[in-house]
């Protein structure tokens, strides 16, 4: 996974660990953030460069980063691998080495909430429901990296855009 110590991506750690895939990988572009990757239940690594340091290929990438960061990813994903491409962080365009794509026979699929219909909305929220139980017991929850007031609104985006969060944060307004 790209982008582990995103909110997006605490969650997927958790849920891809509690559905039994293992070794969960993550990278964060901070070595600070080793530590909530582990705590979420992934192996950290420092960096997308560090995909070319595996012993064995991986099966599926999420990708939560974007950019760049998505074509330095496709040389570790297994022939017949599948790549998903859902955040972008870094930047909303890459340049692909279409010949890894290729060759590799991986797939690509990008995906996004905010041009869905609700009817689409919905069938995503229906095929969760097995998971439920997940979250019910703990297993998978959210990492919140702080809670802040209305007011703190622009420190909290702030707080974001510096790279330092970890999981999500979360603005309360009053009276909710």
């Amino acid at each position: 996974m790209l982008g582990g110590s995103t909110g997006v991506g605490q969650v997927a750690i958790r849920l891809a660990a509690a559905l039994g895939a293992s070794p969960v990988l993550a990278t964060t572009t901070s070595p600070a953030k080793r530590a909530a990757l582990i705590d979420a239940g992934a192996v950290p690594l420092v960096g997308v460069d560090a995909l070319g340091d595996l012993d064995r290929p991986v099966d599926v990438v999420l990708d939560l980063v974007g950019g760049d960061h998505l074509a330095a990813a496709l040389p570790a994903v297994r022939i017949g691998g599948t790549v998903v491409q859902i955040g972008r962080l870094a930047g909303p365009t890459a340049t692909l080495d279409l010949n890894t794509l290729s060759f590799r026979r991986l797939r690509l699929i990008g995906t996004t909430f905010s041009v869905r219909t609700a009817d689409e909305r919905a069938a995503v929220a229906a095929a969760l429901t097995p998971v439920l139980g997940l979250v019910g017991d703990g297993r998978v929850r959210a990492t919140v990296d702080r809670v802040v007031s209305l007011d703190d609104a622009p420190g909290a985006v702030a707080h974001l855009r510096s790279g330092g969060a970890v999981g999500k944060v979360v603005i309360e307004v009053a009276g909710s």
